[in-house]
């Protein structure tokens, strides 16, 4: 479907948004903001206990991006909780036991099943992982889920990242920074003032190019911003974010 169906042109409309990085945040936090945490205060004191910093990014997106409502969500991330994962190749290192359920909470979709479990969302839920690439392929699969069912009416896109453990720096690992950032995604069907769209166009160009950061800068800065405009290449096609 991706290939052959999608067509060259994909329009998408954002109707509502959230982000975070250890600098700022959207909507913007007080208290613990200013210690660089995301404020999950609204998930029960049980469950919070078991949140890494990582997972705290991806739920503080989702909750705000979602508005309170149930929808599917789409979870990228190129990492995912790598520190949780660190932690525990170092265990094996020391030929210790692994914990079953900090390996259960390590697993690439474990922070979409455990917002699905806070929230009681039953909407369908994907998790996926694509490189440097993984914003711009959360984004084509929203397109592809939008597309595909008629009846859907919006997709709830959640990236996050963090800053990659010191030990793997220098390794051909790219170091960004922690970011997180949620998009409530609707099909385009027509421009109103004040939205935010996004026109996604198949190039036949293929750059020499090899990319080394994640184009979810390019739209954190558009978004913080307020610009009007901001496009860039990526992936094998060409990205266009606009105000109207």
């Amino acid at each position: 479907m991706f290939a052959s169906e999608l067509g060259n042109n994909m329009n998408l409309t954002v109707q509502g948004w959230s982000a975070w990085t250890p600098h700022w945040s959207h909507p913007s936090m007080h208290g613990e903001a200013m210690l660089g945490k995301p404020d999950v205060s609204w998930v029960p004191a049980n469950a919070r206990r078991r949140l890494s910093s990582f997972t705290k990014m991806a739920f503080f997106v989702a909750k705000h991006a979602s508005s309170l409502e149930k929808h599917e969500t789409i979870f990228a991330s190129r990492h995912g909780d790598l520190s949780k994962t660190l932690v525990q190749l170092q265990n094996l290192t020391k030929h210790e036991p692994l914990s079953p359920t900090q390996f259960a909470l390590s697993v690439h979709n474990a922070v979409a099943g455990q917002y699905c479990i806070v929230t009681e969302n039953q909407k369908s839920s994907l998790t996926l992982s694509a490189g440097i690439q993984s914003f711009d392929a959360a984004l084509l699969t929203a397109y592809a889920r939008l597309h595909a069912d008629g009846e859907l009416k919006e997709v709830v896109v959640v990236f996050a990242d963090e800053r990659i453990p010191e030990i793997y720096e220098g390794k051909g690992v790219t170091t960004e920074q922690s970011v997180a950032l949620g998009l409530r995604v609707a099909r385009h069907e027509g421009f109103e003032q004040g939205d935010v769209t996004l026109r996604i166009e198949r190039s036949s160009v293929i750059s020499s190019d090899v990319q080394c950061v994640s184009n979810v800068h390019n739209v954190l800065h558009f978004l913080e911003k307020n610009q009007m405009e901001v496009s860039y290449a990526g992936a094998g096609y060409n990205w266009r974010w606009q105000r109207t």
